[in-house]
């Protein structure tokens, strides 16, 4: 075989091996949360200590948390809240039959699915909308600016220090409204922690 199309050929087999890989970890990783999902709406739950970030370490306000420092002196946050318990396939499969088609439905959901249902903040979309307008429409505003000044003073050439005075303050105000989206992008993702079973 000729190599050029040989190594074409290892190229696109790596590829479609790789792309298989990653849909085999995204499949069971959904089905892990499925499975989550339906032992923690089951009430079978045990006490569990988890590592998290500082935040929720803080946001747990409870006596079951504690702070260990590694080799490097940094700190590690643990605390212990309720977690599924581990079972078996076959209890698994028992569990899952105390529970009707329509109330395993919403468990169905894959994990992109679940990310793309949650609630979105209408202000960080509403501060996102006013930010492009302020961008679109100062830099229209400040050309027709530009221009206006020179039709009142009888001169042809482009006021360049008109448009760029004009344009300046629609770009301060659009990314005052972008930074106003971040702030309640940042909101909403607590929300959705804090909501999050």
């Amino acid at each position: 075989m000729n190599p050029v199309v040989e190594e074409y050929l290892a190229q696109k087999k790596a590829q479609a091996e790789q792309v298989e890989s990653e849909k085999l970890k995204r499949e069971e990783a959904a089905r892990n949360e499925y499975r989550r999902k339906v032992i923690r709406a089951a009430g079978l739950l045990e006490d569990k200590e988890q590592e998290v970030d500082r935040d929720r370490y803080n946001y747990y306000d409870t006596h079951d948390r504690r702070i260990e420092k590694d080799e490097e002196g940094n700190d590690h946050y643990f605390i212990v809240i309720p977690q599924p318990i581990d079972v078996s396939d076959e209890e698994f499969a028992e569990i899952e039959k105390t529970f009707s088609a329509e109330e395993l439905e919403p468990f169905r959901k894959n994990l992109s699915d679940e990310e793309t249902d949650r609630p979105r903040s209408w202000a960080a979309g509403f501060c996102t909308g006013i930010a492009w307008l302020l961008f679109i429409g100062g830099f229209i505003v400040a050309i027709i600016s530009a221009m206006a000044e020179n039709v009142l003073t009888n001169n042809e050439t482009f006021s360049f220090s008109v448009f760029l005075s004009t344009y300046a303050v629609y770009l301060i105000a659009g990314c005052f409204a972008l930074c106003m989206r971040e702030l309640f992008e940042q909101l909403q993702r607590i929300v959705n922690l804090l909501r999050k079973p």
